[in-house]
């Protein structure tokens, strides 16, 4: 099964891209900034796992405002325009009720789209969920990345795999890369 990857706009008018696999009760993946609609498929532990899942789930996924196939050229990542792709996503494509399943910087928009919309959700999953403050990513840090990433794609790749996995393995750094 390969996911099909569609577009919708958020609230501010930004393009975000989202992408379905499977049938079943609904479980949308709010990903970490870094992630990639197309890439989570690309390597063969996380195939494997999404094709089991989608067995039995429609599973939701996409990119973050300012990355993969999502608009780039954005200037607000608040957590609220955060929270408004999450409502785009499910909006449109007209999930009334859901699980959330978010992963590491996704699990703050989560917690804050089930606080804003607690009557839609089934259930609330947080993975490698850790406590920040305000902003679930700095304004500034998260344009200087989107500035790298459009001047040097070959760097930035590189620097956001070392963020996500500082301890490797080295060959799951390399692949993302």
């Amino acid at each position: 099964m390969e996911p099909q990857i569609r577009f919708c706009t958020s609230a501010d008018g930004t393009r975000i891209a989202y992408a379905t696999v499977g049938e079943g009760p609904p479980l949308v993946f709010v990903p970490p900034w870094g992630g990639n609609v197309e890439l989570i498929w690309e390597h063969p532990d996380g195939r494997a796992f999404l094709e089991s899942l989608s067995q039995r789930r429609l599973f939701v996924t996409f990119d973050r405002r300012g990355v993969g196939a999502s608009q780039r050229e954005v200037d607000d990542f608040s957590l609220e325009a955060h929270v408004a792709d999450v409502a785009a996503v499910v909006d449109h494509l007209g999930l009334k009720q859901f699980d959330v399943w978010g992963h590491i910087d996704g699990t703050a928009i989560s917690v804050a789209y089930a606080a804003e919309h607690p009557e839609r959700l089934s259930r609330l999953v947080l993975w490698t969920a850790y406590p920040c403050g305000v902003e679930v990513v700095r304004p500034g840090a998260a344009r200087g990345l989107v500035e790298l990433i459009h001047g040097n794609w070959s760097l930035a790749r590189r620097a956001i795999a070392d963020v996500l996995f500082p301890s490797g393995p080295t060959e799951l750094q390399r692949w993302y890369a």
